[in-house]
């Protein structure tokens, strides 16, 4: 058995064995999701991008008066590419013995960040193509095989993340929607992992690190992050492989109230640590990144949020200049932005939801558009129809090479 897996379940199994069913509170869900591309089929093979069946249970159990676990597996059937799948989602203990530290260690899912789908410091892997393909957001966010450490000293709080089992960005890469290759020059649908990069082994050396430090002035909560590891989305090399090179991460959030809503902002500089210079062209850049956003209330039961995004590439003229000449069409920008826009309204006693999500980048002339309007029949009962969007002027930039994936998705959820 792989070291990854030993340690998620010998954790799992190893809290519920000290519990009782007395002790245990269950939940979950039964599921049923469609996704059907409706752009031009020039490239998309497939009539469905997502066709499922889902149960998800969930265990909670209080082990100790100072620890507790969780279990949550996914079982389901993925029409598209034929498949049956037992997913464990969640696999964790908690402990928590003294009012100045608490531990969990097993399979978690990890976030922190101030941005609305714009991860600057947040640096635990997503799943992109699940997020497109019209899966509820729960599922945008992978889990991590990790242990998080959490202090409280005073007035701050002290989050030291170690995840020793790589786990990359689930990017799209062909096996269930379209993207363009720079590399081949062409659009890609294979039905499978294009990519098939290889994952860093699990070594001291490779232990990803993360480090949270977090206070609350007079209202205002301040944030200092630090990331050592990788670039969880895989890289191109010289001889056509693909891999994951190696990055550190430092930046700073804040959030707070403003004009009777709540602002915020985050910045973060990207350490490129397998091409500090720049001058390779196959690695990514060092960047500095930056956010701004803000939300208010406008009227009863509807939300306007707004963000903007900025990254700048350091090392600009090098990478320019790296450049092979077949490349060089599909030439980043030095300075990218990006708007971002959700307008949320509930209505008849919240039971109706319409939302609308979408990105922008002038830069880019490219955006991203995720109507979605859900329902809540009962307290079990919900339904979701949505589409995902995508348009650009350009054929290489991130959102217009998804164009052929632009998709209706229809979802409906019944919970317990």
């Amino acid at each position: 058995m792989k070291l990854k897996y030993f340690f998620i379940f010998f954790l799992t199994f190893q809290g519920i064995s000290y519990a009782s069913l007395e002790d245990t509170e269950f939940s979950g869900f039964l599921e049923s999701a469609a996704g059907k591309p409706v752009a031009s089929k020039e490239y998309q093979q497939e009539d469905f991008n997502l066709g499922e069946i889902r149960l998800q249970l969930q265990a909670d159990t209080l082990l100790t008066d100072t620890s507790e676990s969780r279990f949550k597996i996914d079982f389901y059937r993925d029409e598209v590419l034929e498949e049956w799948k037992l997913y464990l989602r969640e696999g964790y203990i908690s402990y928590y013995p003294s009012y100045f530290y608490e531990i969990k260690a097993g399979r978690q899912v990890l976030t922190w960040g101030t941005g609305d789908l714009i991860f600057i410091n947040d640096r635990f892997p997503k799943d992109y193509e699940s997020f497109y393909s019209g899966r509820d957001m729960e599922y945008l966010k992978v889990p991590s095989d990790a242990v998080k450490i959490s202090f409280f000293p005073q007035k701050y709080i002290v989050d030291l993340v170690i995840i020793p089992l790589f786990t990359p960005n689930m990017v799209v890469n062909g096996e269930r929607l379209t993207f363009f290759d720079q590399s081949s020059g062409d659009f890609v649908y294979t039905g499978e992992d294009y990519f098939n990069a290889d994952e860093p082994s699990t070594s001291l050396d490779n232990t990803q690190l993360a480090v949270r430090i977090k206070k609350n002035i007079e209202g205002n909560e301040i944030a200092l992050y630090g990331y050592r590891g990788f670039y969880l989305d895989p890289n191109p090399s010289e001889d056509g492989e693909y891999y994951y090179s190696k990055t550190n991460v430092f930046g700073a959030s804040w959030i707070g109230s403003a004009l009777d809503g709540i602002a915020n902002s985050e910045i973060g500089y990207e350490d490129s640590r397998d091409d500090r210079d720049g001058d390779d062209p196959y690695i990514t850049n060092s960047y500095l990144k930056f956010l701004v956003g803000y939300k208010r209330e406008m009227g009863r039961d509807f939300t306007v949020g707004v963000q903007y995004y900025l990254e700048h590439m350091l090392d600009y003229d090098n990478y320019r200049e790296s450049l092979p000449e077949s490349f060089s069409q599909y030439a980043r920008h030095k300075n990218r932005s990006m708007f971002a826009l959700r307008l949320s309204k509930l209505m008849m006693q919240q039971k109706l939801k319409y939302e609308l999500f979408t990105f922008y980048s002038p830069t880019d002339e490219d955006g991203y558009i995720n109507p979605d309007i859900s329902y809540k029949w009962s307290d079990g009962l919900s339904t979701s129809l949505g589409m995902n969007i995508f348009y650009g002027k350009y054929y290489y930039t991130d959102f217009a090479q998804l164009k052929d994936n632009t998709n209706v998705y229809f979802r409906i959820r019944y919970s317990f």
